[in-house]
């Protein structure tokens, strides 16, 4: 480990803070508000380290006349134009049309994509011959014909049925995700903490 004492402060920090989560105290309860505080500003530096690095990289392969140099030239284009007007037109309509006419449906498009994932790792799961994989499908499947099946009026049942999956297994199930990506980030922190992990270091 390069900087113990580094590591050290960091998780103790995230430590008064998840114990002030779940008991909070009044002497504690400071203390912890400040620890975040410190964390949102050291996470805007690192946001904004990041977007210079980010103007560098691509500044470097517009230079250089790399392949596919052009979606570099686009990326910034894009980056320099929505900072520029949510620096100058904060409270600005543009701001709004930005996000409202460009974000949001790239962020539905990428939605829609996860659609052709699921459905092609169901493929590879299902070519696996074991009774789990089979079991995944089969219900995976089970849901996708329930759902069109309850926007038809065929038996009063099935838009009940729909609504319970919705709201206990689905939810269910996406709360185990955001437990395991919760679980994997606070892995992923500690061994680059511990320096198990480098990824931005060069031996």
């Amino acid at each position: 480990m390069r900087n113990p004492l580094a590591a050290a402060v960091a998780i103790a920090g995230g430590v008064l803070i998840l114990v002030d989560m779940f008991s909070p105290s009044a002497w504690l309860a400071p203390v912890a508000g400040w620890l975040l505080e410190a964390a949102l500003v050291l996470g805007a530096g690192a946001l904004l380290l990041g977007a210079l690095h980010l103007v560098r990289r691509h500044s470097q392969r517009l230079a250089a006349g790399e392949p596919q140099s052009g979606y570099s030239a686009l990326l910034l284009s894009a980056l320099l134009i929505t900072f520029g007007t949510g620096v100058l037109l904060p409270q600005g309509a543009q701001l709004d049309w930005i996000f409202g006419y460009l974000l949001a449906p790239l962020q539905g498009s990428m939605v829609a994509l996860m659609c052709f994932v699921l459905v092609s790792a169901l493929y590879r799961i299902g070519r696996l011959r074991q009774s789990g994989a089979r079991g995944i499908v089969l219900g995976a499947l089970l849901i996708l014909l329930l759902q069109v099946l309850a926007t038809v009026p065929l038996a009063p049942i099935l838009p009940q049925l729909r609504d319970w999956l919705q709201q206990v297994l689905v939810m269910a199930s996406a709360r185990a995700m955001l437990l395991g990506a919760a679980l994997g980030a606070a892995v992923a922190g500690l061994r680059v903490l511990t320096a198990v992990d480098q990824p931005y270091t060069q031996d």
